[in-house]
């Protein structure tokens, strides 16, 4: 969607910051003003695009990471601890995959929250860091029932929040 966004129909910025972009690079002195001189609205102007390429690359990251991730984890997880490992009843890994979809329920309600206070940036970021952590805490814990349990948990809060 994001995508399809972006190379479809463009952010265009609103005429009368273009004017005062434009007005600042075409001032003579603009190598010489400070920071006291500049005023907020030519700030405002320069600031999305700052970080614009940072974004889509973080953002590009995410999705494709998240996407394959997401798929795997839904319709594999179960099967495999049932038959990897610790060798888990089909209950118990319904059980566990019913914790993940609890959390991922409650997750995305309080992501809704959370995006009014948040920038994009950084929700991206603690994002791909709390799924980062919780594949180590899956990884690192498949011979131990409680950090399947912990892992799952963690995995159901952040996936689909991006």
């Amino acid at each position: 969607m994001f995508l399809i966004m972006f190379l479809l129909k463009r952010y265009v910025p609103p005429k009368e910051q273009l004017k005062n972009k434009e007005q600042l690079n075409q001032s003579s002195d603009i190598k010489n003003y400070s920071s006291e001189n500049c005023s907020s609205k030519t700030n405002l102007v320069d600031s999305p695009t700052r970080h614009r390429k940072l974004l889509i690359i973080l953002t590009a990251f995410c999705l494709s990471t998240y996407g394959a991730l997401e798929l795997t984890h839904f319709q594999y997880s179960s099967t495999y601890y049932q038959y990897f490992g610790l060798k888990i009843t089909a209950p118990t890994a319904a059980r566990i995959m019913s914790a993940m979809a609890a959390c991922f329920t409650i997750g995305r309600c309080l992501s809704a929250f959370i995006a009014i206070k948040v920038k994009p940036e950084i929700m991206i970021i603690y994002h791909l860091g709390i799924i980062i952590t919780a594949m180590c805490v899956l990884f690192f814990g498949q011979n131990y029932i409680t950090l399947i349990w912990i892992g799952n948990v963690i995995m159901g809060k952040k996936l689909r929040e991006n």
